[in-house]
Order: C-alpha cells, then sequence, then structure tokens
C-alpha cells in the first residue's frame, strides 16, 4: 500500500470523550481477537500490524484499516468497523463477499477485508479472481487501447490505496499483443467508487471533455457503471509534495488553466459540507469552531464559479522534468467558486507554518494564478482551516485537540 498519509495516533481519544465503546484496538489487540482468522487469510500466523487509516465518527462509529502481516512476508489488509445502535445490525449484513466478513463478540463490530466493503462492489470483482477477465473485456468493449489484445494471464493489479467504504485505487499493469506478433504493455490507474458516485463523476468527466480535451487532466479510459470502476491511462512523471510546495507559483498557473475552462451545461454547484463534530471532544473547541463558521459564511451563490478540482494538495500534483504537468484525483472535480481551490492550498501552508499570515502564504500559488483579491480569501480560507481542525480528532491523531485549536487560533 502507497500514497496514504501516515499520522502518529492516539487510539484513547474516544475513550476520553465518554466512548469507550468506540476505541480501535491496537495492533497486539486485533491479533489476540482475531489471530484465527488473521491466520487464515495469511496462509501462516500473524506476527503485526500498522493502522494506516483511521475514522471517528463522535457518538456513531469508528473505523480503521490495517495492513497485517506474516514472517515469511505475506500482508493482508484488513478494516474493523464499530457502530452504535441499530444500523451496526445492518452494517454486519453488508458487502459483496460475505465470506471474507467476520462479526465478533463486540456489539456492532465487524471485521472485513476490501472485497467485502459493503459501499465498493466493485472492488471484490477488481481483487476476485475473474478481475482480470472483467478488465480485459471492459478494455476491449471500450477501444480504449485500440485493436491491442490484453493478456489476461500475464497481466497484474495491485491495490494502491483503500479508504474503506469510500474508494480504492488500484495500478493495473497489462501485458498486450497485436494479433500474433508485437507484445507490449500499458499501465492503468483503476479508481473504485460508490457506484452511484462514480457515474455521476463519469459523467461530469465526459461532459467536461466533450467541450474540451485539457491535456493536464487525466481523461477515461473507460467506466464501469454497475461497478463504480474509473479507469485512466497511467501518466508519466513524479509526484513530490515538497516541490510542489516549493513552486507554487506554477501550480498556480496550471490551477488558472483547470478554472478558464469552459464549463458544460448541465454541470450543477457542488457544496462542500463543513462538519465540525469531531471538535466536540472539547467543547470549548467546538463553540469557536461554529462561531466562526458562522462568521464564514459559505461563497454566495451569486459569485462567479469554475471548474474546481475540489481536493487540491501539494500530492495532487504531477510533476515532468521542468514543471507540473498534470492535476491528479479527480474525484471531488465539479463546479464550484475558485476561492476553493485556492483556500485548500493556502489552508495547508498556514497549517504547516502558522506565522505566515494569509498575505505570505498566498503570494506565491497567487502570483502564478495571476492574483486575487485577499479579503476574498479570508472567508474560505478560514473554513478551509475548520476542516483541517475537525480532521485532526476525526483521524485520531496524536495531540489532536491541541493540533485543532492551534488551527482554529490561525
Amino acid at each position: 500500500m502507497t500514497s496514504l498519509a501516515s499520522y502518529e495516533r492516539d487510539l484513547g481519544l474516544p475513550a476520553r470523550a465518554g466512548q469507550a465503546d468506540l476505541v480501535l484496538p491496537d495492533a497486539g489487540e486485533l491479533l489476540e481477537r482475531f489471530g484465527a482468522v488473521l491466520r487464515g487469510l495469511l496462509g501462516a500466523p500473524p506476527c503485526g500490524a500498522e493502522l494506516l487509516h483511521a475514522r471517528w465518527k463522535p457518538g456513531v462509529a469508528v473505523a480503521g484499516s490495517y495492513l497485517v502481516h506474516a514472517e515469511d512476508g505475506a500482508q493482508v489488509h484488513v478494516s474493523l468497523k464499530r457502530h452504535r445502535g441499530l444500523k451496526a445490525e445492518a452494517q454486519a449484513l453488508g458487502g459483496p463477499d460475505a465470506t471474507a466478513a467476520w462479526s465478533s463478540d463486540v456489539a456492532g463490530e465487524l471485521l472485513f477485508t476490501p472485497e467485502a466493503d459493503r459501499e465498493l462492489p466493485g472492488l471484490a470483482v477488481a481483487l476476485g479472481g475473474g478481475g482480470l477477465r472483467r478488465l480485459a473485456r471492459a478494455v476491449r468493449e471500450s477501444g480504449c487501447l485500440g485493436d491491442l489484445q490484453v493478456r489476461k494471464r500475464a497481466s497484474s493489479m495491485e491495490l494502491l490505496r483503500y479508504k474503506p467504504e469510500r474508494r480504492a485505487v488500484l495500478r493495473v499493469d497489462l501485458k498486450t499483443r497485436q494479433g500474433e506478433g508485437l507484445r507490449d504493455q500499458r499501465r492503468l490507474a483503476l479508481r473504485v467508487l460508490a457506484p452511484a458516485r462514480a457515474a455521476a463523476l463519469a459523467a461530469d468527466r465526459a461532459a467536461l471533455f466533450a467541450e474540451s480535451r485539457p491535456g493536464f487532466l487525466p481523461e477515461l479510459a473507460f467506466f464501469d457503471a454497475r461497478l463504480g470502476w474509473l479507469a485512466e491511462p497511467w501518466l508519466p512523471g513524479v509526484v513530490d509534495e515538497h516541490r510542489s510546495r516549493s513552486s507554487a507559483q506554477a501550480v498556480g498557473q496550471l490551477l488558472r488553466r483547470l478554472h478558464a475552462l469552459p464549463l458544460a451545461s448541465g454541470l450543477a454547484p457542488t457544496l462542500r459540507p463543513l462538519d465540525l463534530g469531531p471538535l466536540a471532544v472539547a467543547p470549548e473547541l467546538h463553540e469557536r469552531g461554529r462561531a466562526l463558521a458562522a462568521a464564514w459564511p459559505p461563497e454566495p451563490a451569486s459569485r462567479a464559479l469554475v471548474l474546481g478540482h475540489g481536493d487540491l494538495h501539494a500530492d495532487q500534483v504531477l510533476w515532468g522534468a521542468d514543471a507540473p504537468s498534470a492535476l491528479l484525483d479527480l474525484d471531488e472535480l465539479g463546479v464550484r467558486p475558485a476561492e476553493e481551490d485556492l483556500a485548500s492550498w493556502i489552508a495547508d501552508e498556514l497549517a504547516e507554518q502558522p506565522d505566515l499570515g494569509l498575505a505570505a502564504a498566498s503570494r506565491d500559488l497567487l502570483a502564478g494564478y495571476g492574483g486575487l483579491d485577499l479579503e476574498r480569501l479570508v472567508a474560505p480560507v478560514g473554513r478551509q482551516l475548520l476542516r483541517l481542525a475537525a480532521a485532526a480528532p476525526r483521524r485520531l491523531e496524536r495531540a489532536a485537540v491541541a493540533r485543532a485549536e492551534a488551527l482554529v487560533r490561525t
């Protein structure tokens, strides 16, 4: 697994907030409680586990994803979810592969592999025995590789990123041939989303590329509506967060190109919610956050709208030899005020260097973008800082309350 941000965790945070029933097990407890299941999945005794992803919804649920390994090098990815109330029973019934999910003696708790993800049925197909066969058929029907034929037995797929019940990204290495002669290979990125979300996103992207063909955005190679598969060509280049942050002017130029694209007819504005629930872990912090949110309302509907990335960060920029060549991860692509993308980047800068101030944190990005009145960025940046503050306890970060307080003060 790669490309997932790493955090030091504080698994005891829910307990200190009076929610001891929503505490994730640490590695030792996971192996002790589910040892037999994990041994069956690995084919050998498990010897360690790493928590890759955690999400706490105070008063409702907690979920975590672990990479479990054995001494012989075998690895398996499992997720554990614990949900309060009646919904817990419904959660335990979900998933396209019931053989890959196990309930426990803890009320509302379920352990499952990615194949049993109830929101991502396409993941079970991708990771199952027939995944490459289904993918080869989709490639053939879409015509995205022309007359090249996929050699299914020689091809492979690898799970790179996985957020339970949200999305997964796989790298697909296709071995191909043309007739009985030339052999070659192609690489695709396969994104797996909830089918309804994937269908809406595919429609929006099709409308976008019908109006223009921006070379700095990955096109769809094919889309499978039933499975929620979105396949893109694997673009050459590297993701370098440090380079992106130190070259914000070049990123601003690329963002300006995105915002200048014509809006396809029928695309509705995308409203991004602001959930401050996790800040309730510290009541005074929660009240402060709500007061600031009221003082920084969302952008008015009358504000000029653009085609926005929706999740712009330094790790979403692909670099060529001399300049940024593409914006990646278009799962939140939509129509929104331009200030939202700018605010996402600027808030990241302020989160790392709170003493910078808005003007300094914005300077390089806006120099490339073409300038913007800083007053128009105060509220969007403030709201984005509140999102970052709420994300700290949601992810069970170590010192989450202190970090949230610092972000709210910024």
